[in-house]
């Protein structure tokens, strides 16, 4: 019966370390799915280490061999091994004191009293770290402030895997898994004690499971070896038998796990795309994050953030002038762009969606693919078809008349699917609210702009060493008087709202039917018009609204400013073109409309320029004088001084 009893309690300590590595697989799987034989492997690699090393050093081991090969890393895999070490010591604790109350002893009763003591700590120590969330976060940025970028992310990417794991180890698990799993383990283990205790009276020790229990988590299994806490108390020969039955499931382990692998290896292979704990690609971009993150403020954008992108890999950063954030991601085997805001923001990028999808057949439009929403955030993604770069970038690759054969498509496209033969006139209340709104609201918000003051306020503003005329003397041209006799001939029409170059998308691959692709429109304006349409193009065109996306004032002065403003002899030709086609197109009334409703898309972005990099602000102010100037000479009757 000795080795009957000791065989079977070999096998349910082996099958009970089985059942810990599938929990500890749960765990995981919160993220990503590891193979069982690697958790297995480790396991019983850790065990070994355990049996002759103290402080279980054997865990480090399991945390390093789990996570090399895990997307997520080290950080993740040490969460993992703390929260199984810390559910085990309160299941140990637990059947501490059913013992305890069913058979009282000194011994229980002061394993059960160090139990208590650990179990209270670990509770101060997660009501500390809930309490005082923020402080803990800014004190850890701190710390990690001290050190070198790398260094610094390394830290703070270790941290941030620790608590988020911690949050979502059991909010992304189904807990009847973890908790039949936890059972099957800890009644494996708890028979195969009873089934040594049986062995060990065989041999004439008094000997039952509370001591056998006790043996191996005792006041020294708890930072001892496991060596150390099972020595002395047997003789020599009994020692060595329960060296045997710790020791010998450790190449049962490596032996089932090696099974499990050449199982796997026999089975189709599935592709799994894991979770990641950060999605950005970039270090630079997962550190902004992280700073922000360990800063505590906007959590819930933060939060909103993380759980968009949960499901994707962010490739690149293609984000640019608008409040939205334009990414290209990977999720599993399929290529995308996915956009996303918050606030206000999110209702805008919502509209844009819709659009999208209502005008889907009309035009060359990005299929939309997934939505997300949430409190007080949206995102949607788009399906990428092929290579493809804005027509701002696409002119520099080509010649102008290339470049001018796709811009044209796009315009009679345009007029084709979207703009109605004969539209309904504007009304002059919708022009009344249109010049309130969008030119007298962000002329205010213009004058009050400290950065802008040097430059608002005198007659002439020079610029580059040129002398024009400056806002004050030009504003007779934003009166609503004049405004309203401007665009009196304004007609309403769907709109995309954004035509600007970086909003077409052009294939590098030649496409002889649809050579490009419209994204990102502003369908919420006050006024819909076509006009209001050309005049984004003339904002890329003629105001130059992309190459301002990398200036800087060199000098600013009163009533003065230097700044770089790069051009290019194609984009000099495409302006020349398209305002041939408007020319020959339209009447000069609505010519005239055109040019002045680019002035107030001028006027809408330099608030949002303010908000967003107000040191660029000053170089956008000039291209609003210079577009103004121009429009003056042609089109204000008599070319007088204001």
């Amino acid at each position: 019966m000795l080795w009957l009893y000791l065989g079977i309690a070999t096998l349910l300590l082996t099958l009970g370390h089985i059942f810990k590595a599938l929990r500890w697989q749960l765990f995981l799987s919160a993220y990503e799915k590891v193979p069982s034989e690697r958790l297995i492997s480790s396991l019983s690699a850790g065990y070994l280490i355990n049996f002759f090393i103290p402080f279980h050093l054997g865990d480090v081991f399991r945390i390093w061999y789990a996570g090399r090969k895990m997307q997520n890393g080290y950080g993740y895999s040490t969460a993992t091994v703390l929260v199984d070490r810390c559910l085990d010591i309160l299941l140990v604790s637990g059947i501490f004191a059913v013992m305890y109350l069913l058979a009282p002893s000194a011994v229980s009763g002061r394993i059960l009293w160090g139990y208590l003591i650990l179990l209270a700590v670990l509770v101060v120590l997660f009501l500390l770290a809930v309490l005082c969330n923020r402080g803990f976060k800014q004190l850890a940025l701190g710390f990690c402030s001290i050190y070198n970028e790398g260094i610094k992310f390394r830290l703070l990417f270790f941290l941030w895997s620790l608590i988020s794991s911690f949050k979502d180890l059991f909010r992304k698990n189904r807990l009847w898994k973890l908790l039949l799993t936890t059972i099957l383990m800890w009644s494996a283990y708890l028979l195969s004690y009873w089934c040594l205790s049986r062995s060990l009276r065989e041999m004439q020790y008094d000997t039952g499971l509370v001591e056998c229990f006790s043996m191996f988590f005792g006041g020294e299994g708890l930072f001892g070896s496991t060596f150390v806490s099972t020595s002395g108390i047997f003789d020599a020969s009994t020692e060595i038998l329960i060296c045997g039955y710790i020791l010998l499931p450790l190449p049962l382990l490596l032996l089932y796990s090696l099974i499990c692998a050449l199982r796997r290896r026999k089975k189709a292979a599935v592709t799994h795309s894991p979770s990641r704990l950060l999605p950005q690609r970039k270090p630079e971009e997962q550190l902004q994050f992280l700073s922000a993150y360990f800063e505590g403020n906007q959590r819930q954008a933060l939060s909103e953030y993380l759980n968009m992108n949960s499901d994707v890999v962010i490739l690149r950063d293609h984000s640019s002038g608008s409040d939205a954030t334009t990414m290209l991601c990977l999720r599993e085997d399929e290529t995308l762009f996915r956009k996303y805001a918050f606030g206000y923001a999110a209702v805008k990028l919502k509209d844009q969606a819709q659009w999208l999808i209502a005008q889907q057949g009309k035009l060359p439009l990005p299929e939309i693919c997934n939505q997300k929403e949430g409190e007080g955030s949206y995102c949607y993604d788009m399906r990428y078809p092929k290579p493809g770069i804005g027509l701002f970038q696409y002119i520099y690759c080509h010649q102008a008349e290339e470049s001018w054969q796709i811009l044209e498509q796009v315009l009679e496209d345009l007029r084709r699917g979207l703009y109605p033969e004969v539209g309904e006139p504007v009304s002059s209340q919708a022009v009344a609210d249109y010049v309130d709104s969008k030119v007298t609201a962000n002329l205010r918000a213009i004058r009050q702009s400290k950065v802008l003051r040097p430059l608002t306020e005198a007659a002439y503003l020079t610029i580059n060493g040129v002398r024009y005329r400056n806002l004050p003397m030009l504003e007779n041209m934003l009166s609503i008087e004049r405004l309203q006799e401007v665009f009196a001939g304004d007609t309403l029409s769907e709109v995309h709202g954004d035509l600007t170059l970086e909003n077409i998308i052009c294939y590098t691959q030649p496409d002889p039917v649809t050579p490009y692709y419209l994204i990102d429109p502003n369908p919420a304006n006050p006024i819909k018009s076509p006009a209001i349409d050309y005049a984004k193009l003339l904002q890329s065109l003629h105001g130059k609204y992309e190459f301002l996306e990398t200036c800087q004032p060199r000098q600013i002065s009163e009533g003065s400013i230097d700044f770089l403003l790069p051009d290019s002899p194609q984009f000099r030709r495409i302006y020349q073109l398209f305002d041939h086609w408007m020319q020959e197109q339209f009447p000069i009334e609505t010519v005239r409309s055109i040019y002045y409703h680019e002035i107030v898309h001028w006027l809408r972005l330099l608030p949002y320029r303010l908000r967003r990099n107000e040191t660029t602000a000053p170089c956008y102010y000039a291209a609003l004088v210079l577009v103004m100037n121009q429009i003056y000479e042609r089109f204000e009757e008599g070319n007088h001084e204001a």
